[in-house]
């Protein structure tokens, strides 16, 4: 019986459709010509005697094999096995019947996973996730609890601010469209909607932008003043700096705890997660004072409001390898959250570089400067032979370490490569796996360039540097944190940083405003994605005594709508200044 259920299986595992013609000669090639025809007679009428059809066949195990397969092939609705009863007058025979409706369905997603590249076409579901006050980290944990599944099944490619009502799209790994529909109603301040299957996941990157609606309340300044300040928004930009919210909100900045992970430091990870910490909610205070005085991951997991979603998730990986394992504990939150800590800090430091290139150089473009441009077969050859050569040596790092990726040393950030390249101020570095080409500046090339095109990279390993004195002021940054340019070639694959160009000046792009007035604080000024779809319309609108600014705006993908604001309002917009003006306005 093991034998003939290997068999079975073994003959679904071509499921290549063909033209009758085909089946037959497929068939003809391993049965005799009465029962090729037989068989492929009961696949096209799909009929079959009571019983279903046998065919006689010797004990070679590997005929038998072809058999199946052939079968498979040609007739995916057949379905054959072998006869291994002893006691039957068909003994040693094959067994051909109709499948049922279980391994039809079964056969027909092998079919479409090969057909697919080996990836099944609805491995994914993909929907869109609308949420008010609840940033993307606590709204998929949420989601995933409701389905009984670990956050991690879930991506996206950004993470949308939590003092917002923001719409993006998700995927999740073998979620059921009917069972999100599900949750819409048992969850405040979430909504989904559009599920659809889709064969890939999401990443982060995988957007080209967001589109922002905003409303200033109270604005203060005449018309004419507000025009100008917009205007001048609109055609000169702001400085692309990383918004303070990428820093997240507590006393414990998030870089910081990147800064423990490029050290491997994972005990200290741990503990800039749990330990106590000022500013916070009396029974998140009270939770964090637990773990102190205890270090017991079960009872501060008990007393952790559920709110506190990335923190439940380290105490469960601290519970599962029972504290002994920081890094596993820390493993246990999803790929995007821990990435995003040693983001932050690339962030951070990308912040630094870009206040120091502006205070020495100003507005305009130097020579030294780095711009992007189009990149050419010729510069990538070094990049693909680089690549391949670093691929063979990983595999022998990962062989020497017992196969986990961890290893002694880490290899330093290779040289920008120039072999191939017509033009020697355009490099592409050879471990770019994007293939990124970047022109540095010199003096007769700088004046064909604005602001807007210049470029600083966000710090990793296959990051060309600008050609004057940033790429130390990088490395002193660096070296008072205890690190390296070589850090970001972690030993653990999920913190290994490449880097990315960034614009040192953005713009927004389709910008429109409008003011109005109002009286009363609370009144709807402009309505959300959810209201449209589900037909509200604003209140008949009443001229007041206080103003709001109305912004609609796009900006690039990883650009802060907060940034923008700080330039036309020449304030901060950080959430507790914003805290002190608001008085109930």
């Amino acid at each position: 019986a093991a034998a003939a259920a290997a068999e079975a299986s073994t003959a679904t595992t071509v499921t290549t459709a063909q033209t009758p013609g085909e089946a037959l000669a497929a068939l003809q090639a391993v049965l005799s010509a009465e029962e090729a025809s037989a068989v492929a007679e009961a696949g096209r009428s799909r009929q079959l005697p009571e019983g279903g059809l046998y065919i006689a066949l010797g004990v070679d195990k590997e005929t038998r094999k072809q058999v199946h397969r052939a079968v498979a092939a040609s007739f995916p609705h057949l379905n054959t096995e072998a006869v291994t009863d002893s006691k039957s007058p068909h003994a040693g025979m094959i067994r051909v019947s109709l499948c049922n409706g279980q391994e039809r369905q079964r056969r027909q997603k092998q079919a479409q996973r090969e057909a697919n590249g080996g990836v099944a076409p609805d491995a994914f579901c993909r929907f869109v996730l609308c949420k008010a006050n609840r940033d993307t980290v606590n709204a998929l944990a949420a989601l995933a609890t409701q389905l009984d599944v670990r956050p991690a099944r879930f991506a996206v490619a950004g993470t949308k601010d939590k003092r917002a009502i923001t719409t993006q799209f998700v995927t999740g790994q073998h979620i059921r469209p009917e069972r999100l529909a599900a949750v819409n109603y048992r969850l405040h301040g979430i909504r989904v909607g559009n599920p659809r299957p889709c064969a890939e996941p999401l990443h982060l990157g995988d957007l080209r932008g967001n589109r922002f609606t905003i409303t200033l309340r109270n604005f203060q300044g005449e018309k004419d003043d507000v025009e100008q300040a917009l205007r001048t928004l609109q055609d000169k930009g702001f400085i692309n700096y990383f918004g303070m919210q990428r820093f997240g909100s507590s006393s414990v900045p998030t870089h910081k705890i990147g800064i423990a992970i490029l050290k491997s430091d994972w005990q200290a990870v741990v503990d800039l997660m749990l330990l106590p910490r000022p500013g916070e909610k009396e029974d998140v205070q009270a939770a964090r004072q637990v773990f102190a005085s205890t270090r017991d991951a079960q009872k501060a997991l008990a007393a952790f409001p559920r709110f506190c979603t990335l923190e439940r998730q380290l105490l469960a990986g601290l519970l599962r390898h029972k504290q002994s394992d920081p890094m596993a504990a820390f493993s246990f939150l999803p790929r995007n959250s821990r990435t995003l800590y040693v983001h932050s800090y690339q962030s951070f430091l990308w912040n630094k570089m870009v206040t120091a290139r502006i205070r020495r150089y100003g507005l305009q473009p130097v020579p030294g400067d780095l711009v992007l441009e189009p990149v050419t077969q010729q510069q990538l050859e070094p990049t693909q032979q680089h690549q391949q050569q670093r691929q063979r040596n990983q595999k022998q790092r990962h062989g020497s370490a017992g196969g986990n990726g961890d290893s002694s040393t880490a290899s330093v950030a290779a040289p920008a490569q120039e072999q191939g390249s017509a033009d020697p101020d355009v490099k592409v570095h050879p471990r770019d796996s994007k293939k990124v080409a970047v022109r540095v500046l010199t003096a007769e090339t700088v004046g064909k360039y604005t602001i807007h095109d210049v470029v600083l990279p966000m710090p990793g390993l296959s990051m060309i540097y600008p050609e004057n004195d940033l790429r130390p002021e990088l490395e002193k940054l660096l070296k008072d944190d205890g690190l390296s340019l070589a850090s970001f070639d972690h030993k653990h694959k999920d913190y290994v940083m490449h880097g990315d160009y960034r614009r040192i000046v953005t713009q927004p792009q389709n910008m429109t405003w409008a003011l109005h007035r109002y009286d009363d604080p609370q009144q709807q000024l402009v309505l959300t994605d959810l209201d449209e779809l589900e037909g509200k319309t604003l209140a008949p609108h009443v001229e007041g005594e206080r103003q709001a600014l109305v912004l609609e705006f796009t900006l690039d993908s990883s650009s802060y709508a907060t940034m923008a604001l700080r330039e036309l309002l020449k304030a901060s917009t950080t959430s507790h200044h914003q805290a002190t003006l608001n008085h109930g306005k």
